[in-house]
């Protein structure tokens, strides 16, 4: 595994004039933790330092922000804080999920709410730098593991949503039945 440094290189910035700068993220990420009850994976944090949180992969997923923003009307998607504490919450689908799972779940990202994604922090999966296995949660589904670490989940994020990859088998395609080709050597990030 590559430093710091360089483990995200191949993740492509594209930065928007509106976006607002990456927040000092050490004190916001610290911040969390202690409301969360939990450290967060190391992975995680060294994208958070590095690029910011709140932002688009590809063209999904999102990765909420770190914490609530300052709104009228907040949502239960507007931030890992939010998220979590509702899936936490009565309100959540416990007839789907169970609540020893919830009770350790940090959620951190959606794709378009087909899909949620969060860390399970009772299956540290690094234990010498915290990581932990990542949940996705399909709608009205329980969990399903689909990765060891956060930098694991990019990878895979990076091989299922680069439109780069999708080969011909689309129903509404011309019959080309190609295979699917690699991904892209960069993953757009695009910060909101």
């Amino acid at each position: 595994m590559a430093n710091d440094a360089e483990r995200f290189d191949w993740i492509r910035p594209i930065l928007r004039v509106k976006a607002a700068p990456p927040p000092d993220a050490d004190t916001d990420l610290d911040a969390a933790e202690r409301l969360l009850g939990s450290p967060l994976p190391a992975g995680y944090r060294a994208f958070a330092r590095r690029f910011g949180l709140g932002g688009r992969l590809h063209t999904l997923p999102e990765l909420f922000r770190l914490l609530p923003a300052d709104t009228p009307e907040p949502h239960w998607a507007d931030s890992v804080i939010d998220a979590t504490r509702f899936w936490r919450s009565p309100d959540a689908a416990e007839d789907v999920l169970p609540n020893d799972f919830l009770c350790q779940a940090i959620i951190f990202g959606i794709d378009e709410g087909a899909r949620t994604f969060a860390f399970h922090t009772g299956e540290v999966t690094g234990p010498a730098a915290a990581e932990y296995r990542v949940y996705q949660i399909p709608r009205g589904c329980g969990p399903e593991p689909i990765c060891e670490s956060f930098e694991d989940w990019l990878h895979w994020v990076h091989r299922g949503y680069d439109p780069a990859t999708w080969g011909g088998t689309d129903e509404d395609d011309d019959g080309d039945d190609s295979p699917p080709r690699p991904p892209s050597h960069t993953m757009p990030y695009e910060r909101f």
